[in-house]
């Protein structure tokens, strides 16, 4: 065996994943949105932490044999239309996460109760709620005040 051989087995047994870290099978995307030749294609991956999704933009076109490509630059008149494609691809990306969090079973904490999972700010979504609230209160406070007085100058 020649020294290019050897450093080809090297190489193929060093990135020949180990059986615990064996990929999943591919079972292609999870949505694809079109806007005429513009795409996002949403993928999901599984990591530690539990499922997480990825986004890729794509132009499609035909090359000279007619072959279907993809590229991954845009024009200029395109870039628009790819902002709102990332708006859509979001979009799906939390609906698909809410359904995913509707079909999990609740958690349960050491004694066996129900724990809930807030969404929002730092996962504070009530105290966030009731802040804007307070905050939005607290600006019309003197609008309220002003308009009382001009009532009452007005009914003297």
């Amino acid at each position: 065996m020649n020294e290019q051989d050897k450093n080809l087995e090297e190489s193929a047994a060093r990135n020949t994943p180990e059986p615990s870290q064996e990929p999943q099978k591919n079972k292609g995307p999870e949505a694809t949105i079109r806007d005429g030749r513009l795409k996002a294609t949403i993928w999901r991956n599984v990591g530690e932490k539990g499922p997480f999704y990825t986004t890729s933009f794509a132009s499609t076109y035909e090359d000279k044999n007619g072959n279907v490509r993809d590229s991954n630059s845009f024009f200029a008149s395109d870039l628009l239309h790819v902002s709102e494609l990332a708006r859509s691809a979001h979009d799906h990306v939390r609906y698909i996460k809410r359904e995913e969090l509707r079909d999990t079973p609740p958690k349960r904490d050491d004694v066996g109760n129900e724990t809930h999972q807030q969404a929002g700010p730092c996962g504070k979504r009530e105290e966030f709620i009731n802040s804007r609230r307070q905050a939005q209160h607290q600006d019309q406070s003197p609008k309220r005040e002003a308009q009382k007085n001009l009532a009452q100058t007005r009914s003297q």
